[in-house]
């Protein structure tokens, strides 16, 4: 009897045990807070320079050894901010050739070998939202979005109430951004027309009222135009037409049929109205 009392008090002496543990665990868990890593002295430039090399292509980043927590921290941001922000920087580096080389600066761009429709967006962006009216915490995109508003009061407000959201870490999404744009975007609204035959005084005929989009046609339809209107300002501010014509029979080619959809749907649209 004893030895299965020993037994029993043995049993229930490890389950204490455990349970204690248990408890310390806890209290552990509880008291612990997040790693707090302290910011990093240095300049974001001196850590590049000593600690960054980047690899050829732009492929990547070689991080050195001997780069400590906080540096690496500073080097993580430093490299999400570039591909949200990649836009910008691009269109600054145009823009000051532009103003100090002109037109030279623009055959130089051929050099390149990239598409000149691709940098003359970026540069147009970047020459229209100045880096005083930038917002860290919006990418590239989320700007040029918002220009798509056409007026500049409701970019700036846009721009501010935006980035402010941005800041306090709930920015919107680019496709909830661009519904808002089109909220803002006033349509024009066609006043119904009357006809007549032309055949002596017969009544004007009044026109059938016109056609009206479902919320979803009316969402392709504004982003279709949102992103037409970015296309032609780009071609103008590029001056495409002129550099067009320079081109080379393969390249007109690749560029016709680059702009063949617009085409087809003017032309679609012309034998409907008859103009």
């Amino acid at each position: 009897m004893s030895s299965k009392a020993d037994k029993a008090r043995l049993g229930k002496g490890a389950k204490e045990i455990e349970k204690a543990k248990k408890q310390a665990e806890q209290v552990k868990a509880a008291t612990v807070g997040p790693l707090a890593i302290p910011k990093c002295p240095r300049p974001i430039q001196e850590i590049l320079r000593d600690r960054v090399k980047v690899f050829d292509g732009h492929i990547g980043l070689k991080i050195a050894d001997d780069t400590t927590i906080e540096e690496s921290l500073v080097i993580l941001d430093w490299a999400t901010g570039m591909s949200n922000h990649v836009g910008f920087m691009i269109g600054d580096v145009i823009n000051f050739g532009r103003s100090k080389w002109g037109e030279k600066y623009n055959q130089a761009l051929n050099q390149t070998g990239r598409a000149y429709s691709t940098l003359a967006h970026y540069a147009s962006v970047a020459a229209r939202i100045t880096p005083d009216k930038r917002h860290g915490a919006l990418s590239f995109d989320h700007h040029r979005t918002i220009l798509t508003l056409g007026d500049a009061a409701k970019i700036a407000t846009v721009l501010k109430e935006v980035g402010e959201q941005a800041e306090k870490g709930h920015a919107p999404t680019t496709k909830e951004l661009r519904i808002k744009v089109q909220q803002l975007t006033p349509r024009k609204v066609k006043k119904l027309k009357t006809v007549t035959s032309g055949k002596g005084k017969r009544k004007a005929k009044p026109e059938p009222p016109p056609y009206e989009p479902d919320a979803a046609e009316q969402s392709k339809l504004d982003f279709v135009e949102n992103t037409a209107k970015e296309l032609a300002q780009a071609i103008k501010d590029g001056e495409v037409f002129k550099i067009g014509g320079k081109l080379d029979n393969t390249e007109k080619r690749r560029w016709l049929n680059f702009l063949q959809p617009v085409v087809d749907f003017y032309k679609a649209l012309e034998r409907v109205t008859g103009y």
